[in-house]
């Protein structure tokens, strides 16, 4: 999506008027949970889709270091 074609500029920006009325018309009166990673964000106009309805961006976290929920021992 970051990719830069000649003439068409970054997929994403070539997609972005295509994929946002798509969106927006599929899911007229729903919430948009938004799920994707930025670059793939990038094809949607998320201003234009939240002027209308809600839409709800979900991060994902990594924590640095998780313990482990279930230990198992070595007999």
């Amino acid at each position: 999506m970051n990719v830069g074609v000649t003439p068409l500029g970054t997929m994403s920006t070539f997609w972005r008027p295509k994929v946002t009325p798509a969106l927006a018309a599929h899911a007229q009166r729903s919430t948009i949970v938004n799920l994707l990673p930025l670059e793939h964000e990038a094809a949607l106009d998320l201003g234009e889709l939240a002027s209308t309805r809600r839409v709800v961006r979900v991060q994902f976290l990594m924590a640095k270091a998780v313990p482990p929920l279930v230990t198992t021992r070595k007999r």
